[in-house]
């Protein structure tokens, strides 16, 4: 660590020094800034630039981070009210029929895609009677797409049936 070097100046120069005027200079005496000495039956200071400059630089560090950790909790408080005026709107539509669970969503859809997937399945058993003997093209796809519609019809059906806010559901 490089030695003191002491530069001793009195307020005005101080002020110069640091750009600053003498009311302030005195705050920061009152804050903690050290003096280096008094002269003139205790009315004139003297001042340590090194040390009044790293006495500025701390009370600034210090200062910067008190306001960061009071910005820090305005800012939480910011977002605990977000949240809240959050949970309330949910609240308030869920009532209008306006929102429905996730975990509810998530139920019917498993319970439509399994009776799809079962419907589908057996469309080739259903148009197997129909199918036998056929050689014209068109006639079986016809046969075909009309099972898998109504399949997919029915599913429609289910997930808005499913999804319905129901009235046994209070």
């Amino acid at each position: 660590m490089a030695a003191h070097i002491e530069k001793l100046v009195s307020k005005s120069e101080l002020c110069d020094l640091m750009g600053t005027t003498p009311p302030t200079v005195t705050k920061w005496v009152k804050q903690g800034m050290p003096e280096h000495s008094r002269t003139g039956g205790g009315k004139r200071a003297f001042y340590d630039v090194p040390v009044c400059l790293n006495w500025r630089l701390e009370h600034e560090r210090k200062q910067a981070a008190g306001n960061k950790s009071t910005a820090n909790r305005e800012e939480l408080e910011l977002r605990k009210l977000r949240a809240e005026a959050e949970v309330v709107e949910v609240k308030a539509a869920r009532m209008k029929g306006e929102v429905i669970e996730l975990e509810h969503v998530r139920l019917v859809l498993v319970d439509v895609f399994t009776k799809t997937r079962g419907r589908i399945r057996k469309v080739g058993e259903r148009v197997s009677k129909s199918l036998v003997g056929e050689t014209n093209e068109r006639t079986i796809k016809t046969l075909l797409l009309e099972e898998i519609d109504e399949a997919l019809s029915i599913m429609a059906g289910d997930v808005g049936e499913l999804l319905e806010p129901g009235e046994d559901d209070d």
